[in-house]
């Protein structure tokens, strides 16, 4: 893994990931963040004047104008991976390395439903705030949520590793991307496959366009690729030298 250099700071990726986060105080991650642009990793979750930091096994709401903390969410029991806001910004969804994901409400820091059993990579709130869905590492799934009552509605399947998720823009349908080389499109109402985009390599990130008409994904066979998200056909491929 390479070095990355920020005003004047040189940091291993792998050390910022794995021990800055996991040691820093939220203020000094603060800190660090003003100073670096790499800093801006920590801030995963941002809302309005709102911003919110996963550190170990808390994660810590701030207000954007004065970075006070203004919540600190706790009640997991291993390290948080991935925490965000919904759109509205009342629920915050936090994942951990406890095999667990929780939504709580972000003005109390009451925790409103834990979701249990799978060792989740990514997870989102769908554009309408209906539904939550995780990607999972440890069963090969993806699993849609009632993100109003907490209830599983359908689970998603690949054959290896689900590393990204998203939903499309009118939260009807979803995107997921695994390194079994593919990404796959799915109707959010019912769970169906509609679409298999392929890759020559495990696919580890997946979006829709603004407009919902596109879908970008990315993959370690270096390419970018760009795809109709009506039929599936490939749009463009990007190359890299690397990934």
């Amino acid at each position: 893994m390479e070095d990355e250099e920020f005003d004047d700071i040189l940091i291993r990726k792998e050390i910022w990931r794995y021990h800055v986060i996991s040691y820093l105080t939220p203020s000094d991650i603060l800190i660090f963040k003003q100073i670096s642009r790499l800093g801006k990793q920590v801030s995963v979750g941002l809302f309005s004047e709102r911003y919110i930091i996963a550190s170990g096994l808390n994660a810590f709401i701030f207000d954007a104008e004065t970075h006070q903390v203004i919540q600190t969410l706790k009640g997991h029991t291993d390290c948080i991976r991935c925490c965000k806001f919904s759109r509205d910004g009342r629920r915050v969804v936090t994942i951990s390395e406890d095999d667990t994901a929780k939504i709580w409400d972000s003005l109390t820091g009451t925790i409103l439903f834990t979701f249990e059993g799978n060792w989740a990579r990514a997870c989102h709130f769908s554009p309408d705030g209906t539904l939550l869905i995780t990607a999972s590492s440890n069963d090969y799934t993806a699993r849609v949520c009632n993100a109003k009552n907490g209830r599983y509605i359908f689970i998603l399947n690949h054959t290896d590793i689900v590393w990204d998720c998203a939903f499309a823009p009118d939260s009807k349908r979803i995107v997921t991307a695994s390194f079994d080389f593919t990404a796959r499109v799915w109707c959010a109402e019912t769970g169906v496959c509609e679409l298999t985009l392929t890759h020559q390599d495990f696919v580890n990130c997946c979006s829709f366009s603004h407009n919902g008409k596109y879908i970008v994904t990315g993959g370690d066979d270096d390419t970018a690729r760009i795809w109709n998200a009506s039929d599936g056909s490939l749009e463009k491929t990007l190359r890299h030298e690397r990934w």
